[in-house]
């Protein structure tokens, strides 16, 4: 009946995941949930996060491909807005990706425009705003940020893994390879559901 609440079942992310990995039927997707799972494992490894109950414990990838050297057009900084700089770009690691752009500036901030409504992050002469939610299957898209509509930074996650890879600590590297694997499935199956 209207305004009655029935609970038909509750699921963990993990339990949902494992019934997908013994489902026959989902088979298309077993490749992206074990991706994810070893994702999530290695995100708890990097940030020390219950370590003694990882989420990929016994999960193993079908294949694997090697993180590219480089990559073609990652970042683009093109104008200029008066009193503002691009000064770099990074990745947040949460349960979907964010892009952190960061810039210098001088005077203040409220003189700055941001494009999409973006929230800015005030830290004295440096800001950065986020763009949220970026899904696996898109970390090689480029995402545009504007500043006054005269300064446009267009940065690709993929840079950041690329980057980070060849240069990055030791400690971050295996989190690297995972969302990596994690973008790779999510590629193929989004091509084979198009």
């Amino acid at each position: 009946k209207d305004n009655e609440a029935y609970t038909i079942g509750e699921y963990t992310v993990l339990q949902y995941a494992n019934k997908v990995l013994v489902d026959e039927e989902m088979g298309a997707y077993h490749n992206l949930v074990k991706a994810m799972l070893c994702y999530g494992g290695a995100a708890q490894t990097y940030f020390d996060y219950q370590t003694d109950k990882l989420v990929s414990d016994g999960i193993k990838l079908d294949s694997t491909e090697k993180i590219p050297e480089h990559i073609e057009n990652a970042m683009t900084v093109s104008g200029k807005a008066s009193g503002i700089t691009f000064y770099g770009a990074s990745l947040v690691f949460e349960n979907k990706v964010a892009v952190r752009y960061y810039f210098t500036y001088s005077g203040e901030l409220k003189d700055y425009n941001f494009s999409d409504d973006l929230t800015v992050v005030d830290k004295g002469s440096l800001c950065y705003v986020e763009i949220p939610g970026v899904n696996p299957q898109d970390l090689d898209e480029g995402f545009t940020v504007t500043v006054n509509d005269t300064l446009f930074v267009t940065y690709s996650p993929m840079n950041y893994i690329v980057r980070m890879y060849g240069k990055g600590s030791d400690s971050l590297k295996p989190l690297l390879e995972a969302m990596y694997q994690y973008y790779i499935a999510a590629e193929q199956l989004c091509s084979t559901l198009a």
